[in-house]
């Protein structure tokens, strides 16, 4: 799985505030974190723990890279998953989070 990809599904559930496993449901199911993650319709998604996996690896890295992810908390909101709502970020209305 392309590290562009697993960056935009951590920063994603970190706005949503989801586990893991509900962060992977997302990408498989909700078009708009598809469409984030640059992933088609019919692409799959990948096993929970590859989450696990690369945020560790991110908070070993040494580079100055890996330690913007630290502060995703603090980072805009999305503008694809903000316009269409007035520039406010908005789970959809389908859950019940």
């Amino acid at each position: 799985m392309p590290p562009q990809i697993l960056a935009t599904a951590v920063l994603l559930q970190t706005l949503d505030g989801v586990s893991d496993v509900e962060a992977v449901q997302e990408l498989r199911c909700d078009l708009r974190w598809k469409a984030a993650c640059g992933l088609g319709l019919h692409d799959t998604a990948f096993d929970p723990s590859l989450l696990t996996y690369f945020r560790r690896r991110l908070a070993r890295s040494t580079r100055p890279a890996g330690s913007s992810m630290r502060s995703a908390r603090s980072s805009p909101k999305p503008a694809c998953c903000a316009a269409a709502t007035g520039g406010h970020w908005t789970r959809p209305c389908w859950t019940t989070r």
